[in-house]
């Protein structure tokens, strides 16, 4: 059998198993994410759940997830919607807590999120500054010394036209 066909049979569905349409082709993949900063980022994606649990449990253990970790199973749609849940999570001081349960079956209906909701894990924008703008110590001084700088001009103008018209 040349290479050419043993591909063609290796990617061809097996009797008996469901046809499902492209579209509707949802991909879990599972969220390591440990807090930090007051907000909850993420570390690294798994597609398996023990091993995303395992990495969690490791990032505790180094230190790195000192502040808490979880794990989010994340359903995503190629139209780019997405639903997730959590499905392990600890925080410094918690008990530990009996075996994660198991991920959600996909359900034929998703939580979806709108278009405007889609996020980026990776590319956070940075808070937002206040508006109000900072008072500064120094802004008396810099008025003062504007004052003095325009009087001091003045003057020298002043005497500089007095002298020129003797």
């Amino acid at each position: 059998m040349s290479s050419t066909v043993g591909a063609i049979l290796a990617s061809s569905p097996k009797k008996g198993t469901p046809q499902v349409a492209p579209s509707t082709v949802l991909v879990r993949n599972y969220e390591i994410q440990r807090y930090s900063g007051g907000r909850w980022v993420v570390d690294s994606v798994s597609d398996e759940k023990d091993v995303a649990i395992t990495m969690a449990q490791s990032l505790l253990k180094n230190g790195k997830g000192a502040h808490g970790v979880r794990v989010m199973a994340v359903q995503t749609k190629p139209t780019g919607e997405f639903a997730q849940i959590t499905i392990f999570r600890r925080m410094p001081g918690e008990a530990e807590a009996a075996p994660a349960a198991a991920a959600p079956k996909p359900a034929p209906k998703v939580e979806v999120k709108p278009q405007a909701e889609k996020r980026d894990f990776k590319h956070v924008d940075p808070p937002a500054k206040s508006a109000a703008p900072a008072k500064s110590r120094f802004g008396g001084v810099m008025l003062a010394l504007k004052i003095a700088f325009l009087v001091g001009f003045a003057a020298v103008a002043f005497e500089a036209i007095h002298i020129l018209g003797k």
